[in-house]
């Protein structure tokens, strides 16, 4: 899998996580009847998921520069198996 796909794999990932909870988040949001409680603790899947993105967002370009080091470096040789 080359550096291009892998990124625009990691993009479809984050964007499936922030959907997911946004959805949620907006379904939560559209009842009459949510609890402060209720508001909490959506405030705080939003903060852990902007958080994951971040996270993602910091990682991508490491692991991206790994992946190709190690497509340059190709196959182990079987003598090194």
């Amino acid at each position: 899998m080359g550096a291009g796909t892998t990124k625009r794999a990691d993009r479809s990932k984050r964007a499936r996580i922030d959907k997911a909870s946004v959805k949620e988040i907006e379904a939560a949001l559209g009842r009459e009847d949510i609890a402060a409680e209720e508001l909490a603790g959506l405030r705080e899947k939003l903060n852990t998921t902007t958080d994951a993105c971040a996270r993602i967002d910091e990682l991508e370009p490491k692991a991206h520069e790994a992946e190709e080091r190690l497509e340059q470096l190709g196959v182990v040789p079987r003598q090194h198996l």
